[in-house]
């Protein structure tokens, strides 16, 4: 097996978006296993829309990066709100439609040529066989799958971030039959002619495993999220119990989460103001990050004394803050309760009990059956605080010391080792 393998993942670093995170961390942890990793991203849309996220994760050199164009005309698509804009982004989604035939979000719309003609002269001059890529944008992992024509004995490695055709990513709800057509194909396609498909949530590889029964079931594996122990070097220090109920959130809150679980919340302590202001007093809820949409609900419930929203910090910074924390806190909107994402992992090193405010599924299942927090339910906010309370001064201790290292980067390279070829 060669040591030299091929990725591709369309927003790697410096691209600004979230896409490229997973992929550098895996990039980081297979070069210091020894592996040689040439990576293909795209060409950041212009100079100054460039990320210093992740860029540190991949200063190796063993990490040898190629950008190229996609071609994709993200000035003709701006978010401009003039009638000009709207004509031009109409205009422009129409041709994309007629020329691309499928989803004109998909941003690898026209990277086919540039991504199979780079892969190619990577794949022979370092004698690759084993190549992964990541979506979305999914087209890249349809692209990818095509190299098996000319290099047939290749190990294909996809992975899939989010789902294809379930409506949640691109507005697939609001597509034409033909279009639809298009990407079915193409999944389908990726689906039979890859060796192995990664999935982050389990609804979405069960999904996959229903829709293509007739392929091996062993191609289907689970590769959640995971965390970077080398993203926890600030010696942050697990404070002691203490006759307060602090706790802390850091990063934004979705649309959906808001409605579903933090409104509910909110509700809660305004209540638990009214019965007993003893208690009351004794909560903290410190809120960082831009939470613009939860200032008018916190200040029409008059609980700005005990909900304070704050502004975003540097991480080393948020570290600090939650030493001096109870409890973590996570939100999930009713149709993310499945769904284990990278904000729920990162909570695990901190070792302090996570509330989780989200209605039962996957996600609360994962925390309670590995003892890493307390589930409170947004239909029954009020009582379970107050049982959290009580738990917390007799049963639950100050810091979780329950297994996590089956969840960080280090192992997840090591199991994905055991695919290459």
């Amino acid at each position: 097996m060669s040591k030299s393998l091929l990725l591709v993942v369309y927003a790697f670093p410096p691209y600004p978006a979230i896409g490229g995170r997973r992929w550098a961390k895996f990039a980081k942890y297979l070069a210091l296993k020894g592996y040689e990793v040439h990576v293909v991203g795209a060409t950041p849309p212009s100079k100054d829309k460039v990320s210093t996220n992740w860029t540190n994760d991949i200063k190796s050199k063993n990490i040898k990066t190629y950008y190229i164009d996609n071609s994709y005309p993200h000035r003709l698509l701006n978010n401009g709100s003039s009638l000009f804009n709207r004509l031009i982004r109409k205009v422009a989604g129409l041709i994309l439609q007629i020329c691309g035939k499928g989803i004109v979000q998909d941003e690898a719309l026209f990277w086919k040529n540039n991504l199979l003609s780079i892969s190619r002269k990577l794949i022979k001059e370092y004698k690759i066989t084993n190549v992964i890529s990541t979506g979305p944008p999914h087209r890249s992992n349809y692209y990818v799958t095509l190299l098996k024509n000319e290099f047939p004995s290749l190990n294909i490695i996809c992975d899939f971030r989010d789902s294809w055709l379930d409506g949640k990513v691109y507005g697939l709800t609001n597509i034409s039959k033909r279009v639809l057509r298009v990407e079915e194909q193409m999944e389908k396609y990726t689906a039979e002619n890859a060796n192995f498909l990664l999935f982050t949530y389990k609804p979405m590889l069960e999904d996959f495993k229903k829709r293509y029964e007739y392929i091996d079931q062993k191609k289907f594996q689970l590769f959640t999220h995971n965390y970077d122990p080398d993203d926890y070097n600030f010696g942050f220090v697990s404070k002691s119990k203490e006759d307060k109920y602090r706790f802390i959130y850091g990063g934004t809150i979705t649309t959906t989460a808001v409605v579903d679980a933090f409104i509910p919340l909110l509700k809660a302590l305004k209540q638990i103001k009214n019965r007993d202001s003893a208690l009351y007093s004794k909560i903290e809820v410190s809120l960082y990050g831009q939470h613009n949409m939860l200032s008018n609900a916190v200040k029409d419930l008059g609980i700005e004394d005990s909900v304070k929203l704050k502004e975003k910090v540097s991480e080393e910074k948020f570290y600090n803050e939650v030493s001096n924390a109870n409890f973590l806190l996570s939100f999930l909107g009713d149709n993310w309760k499945d769904n284990l994402t990278t904000k729920n992992i990162a909570l695990l090193p901190f070792h302090k009990p996570i509330i989780l405010v989200s209605k039962e599924g996957l996600v609360s299942e994962f925390i309670r059956s590995n003892s890493y927090g307390v589930i409170i339910s947004p239909d029954n906010c009020l009582q379970d605080l107050l049982s959290l309370f009580e738990f917390y001064r007799t049963s639950i201790p100050a810091t979780i010391e329950a297994d996590i290292e089956q969840h960080s980067y280090p192992k997840a390279t090591d199991r994905l080792i055991q695919l290459f070829q």
